[in-house]
Parts: structure tokens; C-alpha cells; sequence
């Protein structure tokens, strides 16, 4: 399921394998938001809102990733 977690970070994009503490230190503190903001929402409410999700093709096609639809409905 994780590919319809999109990441749509302001993270400088490096087209190189650099993993220096200074290349990824924005995309680690991306990745902290996230899970508080995941933890916020609640497991329950992610599995239900999922599970809507992919019950209905003509929201998926309104709104292809699914992060992106978790932040309609709850504001994050």
C-alpha cells in the first residue's frame, strides 16, 4: 500500500545517491511530521478512510493519492 503515499516534500532534489546527514536532513524531518501526523489521525481512521477510498474508483480517479485525500478529510 505505500505507493499511494506520494511524498510531496520542498526537499532539494539530489538526482545523486547522497546520504550525508546535510542531503537528508530535511526529508528525515518530513518523514517525523508524517508520522505525527499519522499517529494524530489515528490507525482506525486511516484503515476506514482507506477503505472508502478504495471502494470507490471515481474518488480514486478525483484523487489518486491517497495522502493526499487523508489530508482533505482531516485537515493536515
Amino acid at each position: 500500500m505505500r505507493y499511494w503515499f506520494e511524498d510531496h516534500c520542498n526537499c532539494p532534489d539530489n538526482s545523486q545517491l547522497d546520504f550525508n546527514n546535510s542531503t537528508t536532513w530535511c526529508l528525515q524531518e518530513r518523514g517525523r511530521q508524517d508520522a505525527k501526523d499519522m499517529l494524530a489521525i489515528g490507525q482506525d481512521n486511516i484503515r476506514r478512510t482507506l477503505d472508502d477510498w478504495l471502494a470507490d474508483e471515481e474518488l480514486q480517479e478525483q484523487t489518486p493519492n491517497f495522502r493526499d485525500y487523508l489530508r482533505q478529510i482531516f485537515g493536515i
